[in-house]
This record gives C-alpha cells, structure tokens and sequence, in this order.
C-alpha cells in the first residue's frame, strides 16, 4: 500500500513543472536557512536593495511597489520573507529545513530540489497515517476489518488535503504536511504508550517530542497537545498515582520543555521576543504589523471556509477558482479557492453527528475527543482569519481535525455487529467517499497556474479524453 501511494505521489509533484521552477526569493528560504545556519547566523544573507531600507514603513506593500518601480527594481524583492531590524530572516517554520535540507546539504554539498523534498515529507506522512489509524484500531477498534483499515486511512490521506500539498511544492506548503507528519505520528505513539496498564515511558516521549515540533513547523498544530488528556484520562482513572510517577511526568513533559526552550530562544535572537515567531514581519501583500483585530471578518472568513459553494462547469477540468465578492471596508487578504470545506469534503458533515453514535462508543472519551477535535477546528479557523486571512492552504490547519470524528465512526461503524443503522450508515459513507475520491483525482490536475500552462501535453491528453 505504501509502495502504491509512494508511487502516486511520485506521480502527483512532477505533474506541473512550473510549480518547480518559480524562482520568488521566498522559494529559496530553505536553502537560504540551512546556508545561514552553518554559517552560524539566524539571518539570511541577501541583499536588501536601498529604497527597502529607507522607507518609513516597508511593510505597506503599496508603498514598498511604489518605491521599488520609481529605482527601476522589482517589486517582488524579498517576498515573504520576514524584514527586522534591518536584517532578513525566514519566518516559516525551521523544523522542516533542519530534518530534510541541512543532512541533504552536509552530505551532497548541494540543495535538494523541493519537489524531492515534498515527496519525502509525503511519504512520512502517509507513513504516519497508517501509523494513527492502526494504533486507534489496536486500542479502541480490535474488531477492525483490513479493508476498513486501508479505507479509513485513505481517506484521511486524500482528505487532508495531501494531495493539494504535494502538487504544489514550495516553501508555503513545508510547515504543513510536516506539521501533519508530527501530529499523526505524535497521536499514534501517544496511543500506543496508553495502551499500557503503566504507560509505556518511550513511545510516550517520542509522541510529546513529534507533538512538541510541531511548534517548529506550524504553530497552530501545536493545539494537539489538548488530545492527551483524552488518550491517558483512562489510565489515569485505573491508577491515579500515575500523575506523580516522575518518570511518567518526565516523559511527557520535558520534550515540550527542551523544544519550546529552543523555540523561544530562536524567536528571541531574531525578534526580540520569545512568542513572536515573525509572521508580522513579513514583506508580503499587507501591512500585517498593523493589521489588528475586527470582528466583522469572521463573517466573511467562517463564509469562505466552510460554506463556499464550488462552480462547476461542463469543460475540463470541470470546476474552477473562484474569487468571493466581499462587501469588506476594512483590510482582508483573500485568495481565489475552490469552495468551502463543507462542500469539497462533505465527510466532515458526519462527525458533527457524532451524538446519534454516542451509546455505541464503549469508550466515551472518544466521543468527547471528537467533539473537542471540532472545538478546536474552529478555534484554528477563527484565528486563521483574524491573524493571516482567506487562503485555500489554511484550511489544511484544520481539516484534519474535522476528520478525526469522521474516522472514529467509521471505525466505530466497522465494530458494530450486522444491522439496518450499520447498513444505512455504510451506504452514506460509501457515497461519499466516492465523491472525495472522484474529486480528489480532477484536483490533482487543478492549479492556482494552470496545468494548461505548466505542462500543456499532459493536460491538452486529458482534455481530449474527456471531449474527444
């Protein structure tokens, strides 16, 4: 299986290879790191042109487009990357950069192209998916069938989006899948450690560590943390003196401690604070030193994310982006998507449900874990919209965690004896994955840069496939 989706992936970054060759300095911000980090230094170097230097205010993009056009430079000089103090740093996630581009580096003494990179990634997390699912089956679901298996963790693989990641890779879609990669493994070995009248010591620091680096990646995946409680309370409840092993204390707690030690020193030396990561400081399309709090952009952004319709049309590739119109007076960064969740992934729609299964979990702190998951999902959303904006790839921040109540009644479903509820139930959820898969295969060819563009053979095969 494995093989399989390894080959698929294969498949899926080498499809357009103008998303390889874009060449922004933001492309480059790994490669730029992983140099600056040997070199012991936290900035980057690179050339800040004059007119940047010299500005009031360079993280007003208009006024940043001004001065470059009127000294002849281009304007998208620097593009996101974080301006402070008069040095340049990279403000993604350094995780990613030290695990696949610093070893690569030492040991070839060149770059890994970032499409390797993003295979790489892809791989260990479908590996890590595989990982999760079979831990949830080994503690909670014994009764699980292999096709069940296989299935529920396709699904979570298609519908978390990996696809969308892997097609496109670039430096904005690192901190993601290797956030993803950490929290399903992180899950999966906090599990397998539960699964254990003592809880087992090394498994149990392995997934604090894996869930702890998630900081490093993407800092909203860090809110997975939560998630102990409902994968230990039981063991908790069979033997209360658990709490105040020191060993068990130790395990659990002290990778969060060395990591974000770690973490709040490298904000420190670069921004001078030990929570500010540098986002505000990015050169991007906004002033985001600025851009502060309204609350009027929730309507707006919950719109956008979840309910979006999608257009559809009769030629290939059958559904496109969309600009949504907004009557917003204020600042909002929005980018052309493809619809809201609740319409490209109307699985989701299941674990809201998750109360008319509530009798049938013999273990109730999965249900109460599902709906937190959901809590959660929309404490993310919310703070995606105040603190970034509208962009399609922040909805992988909390997809996934929509998904985890869909996943427990499938395989909550799967353990059930034969009946007409179980039946009926495998009937909707048959539908839709078959509409995720369905979907999920047009969106391997659909690009923010048409594939029409980036690789016109291929696109110009499958457009007469479907019109010949």
């Amino acid at each position: 299986y494995l093989l399989i989706m390894s080959l698929l992936f294969l498949f899926v970054v080498n499809l357009n290879p103008y998303c390889q060759t874009r060449a922004l300095d933001s492309y480059k911000s790994y490669p730029l790191l992983v140099e600056a980090f040997l070199n012991g230094k936290t900035s980057i170097d690179i050339e800040i042109p004059e007119y940047i230097k010299n500005m009031d205010n360079p993280y007003d993009n208009l006024s940043r487009r001004a001065a470059a056009t009127e000294v002849g430079k281009d304007p998208m000089t620097l593009w996101d990357m974080a301006y402070y103090d008069g040095q340049i740093y990279v403000y993604f996630g350094a995780v990613p950069a030290i695990m696949i581009y610093l070893p690569f580096y030492v040991i070839f003494g060149t770059h890994i192209p970032d499409w390797v990179a993003m295979l790489i990634f892809s791989i260990l997390t479908i590996g890590a998916i595989l990982f999760f699912v079979y831990q949830l089956c080994k503690k909670y679901f014994k009764k699980t069938s292999m096709l069940t298996y296989f299935l529920v963790s396709t699904l979570l693989i298609f519908s978390c989006s990996l696809i969308d990641l892997a097609k496109v890779p670039v430096i904005y879609n690192f901190p993601i899948i290797s956030a993803l990669f950490f929290s399903f493994l992180g899950l999966g070995l906090w599990i397998m450690a539960s699964n254990h009248p003592k809880v087992k010591k090394i498994p149990l620091a392995l997934g604090s560590l894996c869930i702890a680096l998630t900081a490093g990646c993407r800092p909203q995946f860090l809110i997975s943390m939560f998630f102990a409680f409902f994968i230990f309370y039981p063991n908790y409840r069979k033997n209360k003196k658990l709490i105040f092993s020191l060993k068990t204390f130790l395990a659990f707690f002290l990778p969060f401690v060395i990591i974000g030690l770690f973490a709040m020193y490298y904000n420190y030396i670069r921004f001078d604070s030990v929570f500010d990561f540098g986002a505000n400081y990015n050169l991007t399309t906004n002033d985001m030193t600025h851009r502060g709090f309204s609350f009027d952009r929730f309507f707006s952004g919950v719109y956008y994310y979840l309910f979006l319709t999608f257009y559809v049309n009769p030629i290939f590739l059958f559904y496109q982006y969309q600009v949504m119109n907004l009557n917003y007076f204020g600042m909002i960064i929005i980018e052309p998507t493809l619809g809201g969740l609740f319409f490209l992934r109307p699985i989701v729609l299941l674990g809201f449900f998750l109360y008319k299964w509530k009798d049938n979990f013999k273990q109730k702190e999965l249900y109460w874990w599902g709906y937190a998951a959901i809590f959660f999902a929309i404490v993310i959303m919310l703070l995606d919209i105040q603190m970034a904006g509208l962009l399609p790839r922040y909805l992988n921040d909390f997809t996934w965690l929509f998904l985890l109540p869909v996943v427990f009644i499938l395989l909550m479903n799967d353990n059930q004896s034969d009946g007409k509820n179980k039946r009926s139930l495998q009937k909707i959820i048959f539908s839709l994955l078959i509409f995720t898969f369905i979907f999920e295969f047009f969106n391997m060819f659909k690009y923010d840069v048409d594939l029409k563009i980036g690789n016109a053979k291929l696109y110009n095969y499958l457009h007469y496939l479907f019109h010949s």
